[in-house]
């Protein structure tokens, strides 16, 4: 509900506060005061673009604030998406300086313009002539359906399955791309771990054994040469070490009686001979291993070429590395199977969101179907009461092979105002009188459901006129009861049977002119306006006499 609307430095208003009540507001004034400009300033914070041409005084900023009160919507959710901070009541705030920049705020909050008609669009609908967008518009034709087959809930459900399924379906998308990727390398990715794993590493120090082996290989003669010479100083029996030390020991033996120095002396001799026999014996071993098999050179030699040749290729220095690499290889390749697994789990529930999407939306329609009849003759009896006793509405439902936001089918609202014309799409209808007409049956028949915006009529009056206007009058009093009305008016018919009434006159200094705005509070205001209305300035007995009985008449 629109509680309070504040205007500064809009069109030809340099201020205006406005409160407004919670059922029918009529606003009347004369051609030019300035009652379109109320609505222009309200449109504002509906997400209309402005420029500059709408600042009253071109140096300041134009502002315009309405305060709403929006509990009854359960718009929560909404606001959570828009990171905005939900307030109960909600302030909407719309800024135009001088250089044609804007600024929207909900609560404080600067917002973007999509946001704030996103928001603004569940507190207020606007019907002006040639402004019926909204009646025009596929998904409010869809959302009135839901609305009288009372499957509001069940569109809520549907529009989280829709959700759902985009997130999925964006999960499964990247899944598949990134899984696309991966594939691409898996083939050269086999052929670098079995290239790897056809070198059979066993031992990481295999590389520097080789490396060993071959450089003995290459100079075994040198080596034995070396080993046997050693051996013979070691072992000969007359010129030995080992043949001296023993002939040492034993002359230091015989004197040792004589003399602790040599017995200890003849000790550490004894010591070295045993390190030096157990030398000699390391040398006899190693002179049993030294082999030069020229085949055996060749296989080692090729072995090694081969490791050093795939360690060049993969940039490595040495098989630990090597080893690394085929690990890394092999854990790439079990993440590509796992991709796989994972897409085919995120298919799999793709295809569930998709079908579940799909049930939902075939219920919608469903219930939109069965609705349909009923709803086109309750339409045409509000017409009917409202003059226009040859109009008909016709709603189609075509089925559609995919789904959207408003379900799978393609909604269309036909409209004949004329016997023998054939009914049209509602957009291509010309008469902005007979859409606003249209337009109220439809949120009469709504409001019996579900809890609507603040609905503004302007211009609603166009074309009709005596007992029409009644019956139009006592249609919107009786829409507010439950919901908040505000109705621009030129007939007093309907004028009369507001419970809030505002009038819109000019007023002027020596260089400006100004809309200005009174609340008629009083029964005396009331009946000279509304005599006013109907026979002009002054207004005659007679008109005030009408009047009084227009506004003492039940609706």
């Amino acid at each position: 509900m629109l509680k309070h609307l504040y205007i500064k430095n809009y069109a030809i208003i340099d201020e205006l506060n406005i409160d407004f009540q919670p059922d029918l507001t009529v606003i009347t004034g004369e051609t030019g005061a300035g009652k379109s400009i109320l609505l222009g300033a309200l449109s504002l914070i509906l997400g209309k673009r402005a420029d500059t041409s709408v600042l009253f005084r071109a140096e300041g900023k134009c502002i315009v604030e309405g305060t709403f009160a929006i509990e009854q919507y359960k718009m929560q959710a909404i606001f959570q998406e828009e990171d905005i901070d939900y307030q109960a009541i909600t302030y909407i705030r719309r800024e135009i300086n001088h250089s044609g920049n804007s600024r929207a705020f909900i609560n404080d909050t600067p917002v973007t313009l999509p946001s704030l008609k996103r928001i603004a669009q569940h507190l207020v609908n606007l019907h002006a002539q040639h402004q019926t967008l909204h009646l025009q518009d596929a998904a409010f034709q869809t959302q009135l359906l839901d609305a009288l087959a009372k499957q509001q809930t069940l569109f809520e459900t549907y529009t989280q399955a829709l959700q759902h399924y985009h997130q999925i379906s964006q999960n499964y998308k990247q899944l598949l791309h990134t899984f696309q990727q991966q594939n691409n390398d898996k083939d050269y990715c086999l052929f670098q771990i079995n290239e790897l794993e056809a070198l059979q590493i066993r031992d990481v120090n295999e590389q520097q054994i080789l490396e060993t082996q071959l450089k003995q290989i290459q100079h075994a003669e040198q080596i034995l040469k070396n080993l046997h010479e050693t051996q013979a100083i070691l072992e000969d029996e007359t010129q030995g070490i080992l043949s001296n030390l023993t002939k040492s020991v034993r002359n230091l033996q015989q004197i040792s009686s004589w003399g602790t120095a040599y017995e200890q002396i003849a000790e550490r001799i004894q010591s070295v001979h045993l390190e030096l026999e157990d030398i000699a014996q390391e040398i006899t071993y190693e002179l049993e291993q030294v082999n030069f098999q020229p085949e055996q050179a060749l296989q080692m030699q090729q072995r090694l070429d081969n490791i050093i040749r795939i360690e060049k290729k993969y940039e490595v220095n040495d098989l630990a590395s090597l080893v690394e690499k085929l690990n890394s290889l092999q854990n790439h390749l079990q993440q590509i199977d796992k991709y796989a697994e994972n897409l085919a789990i995120a298919e799999k529930n793709k295809q569930q969101a998709e079908a579940k999407v799909i049930d939902l939306a075939k219920q919608l329609s469903k219930g939109r179907k069965a609705v349909i009849p009923q709803l086109e003759s309750n339409i045409q009896h509000l017409l009917q009461q409202m003059e226009m006793p040859q109009a008909r509405v016709l709603i189609s439902v075509t089925p559609l092979a995919h789904f959207t936001d408003n379900g799978m089918d393609e909604i269309a609202f036909l409209f004949s105002a004329n016997k023998g014309s054939e009914p049209i799409e509602i957009r291509k209808v010309a008469s902005g009188g007979e859409l606003s007409r249209l337009m109220l049956a439809l949120q009469t028949l709504v409001a019996q459901t579900t809890a609507l915006p603040t609905l503004v009529f302007d211009e609603i009056d166009t074309g009709i006129s005596g007992e029409v206007a009644k019956k139009v009058g006592v249609m919107l009093q009786q829409l507010a009861r439950t919901h908040q009305v505000i109705c621009i008016t030129h007939l007093p018919q309907i004028a009369s049977k507001g419970s809030d009434h505002l009038q819109v006159y000019k007023s002027s200094d020596q260089t400006h002119t100004f809309t200005r705005l009174r609340r008629l509070d009083s029964p005396q205001a009331r009946i000279e306006e509304i005599a006013t209305m109907l026979s002009g300035v002054p207004p005659g007995q007679s008109a005030i006499e009408n009047a009084r009985e227009l506004l003492e008449a039940e609706g």
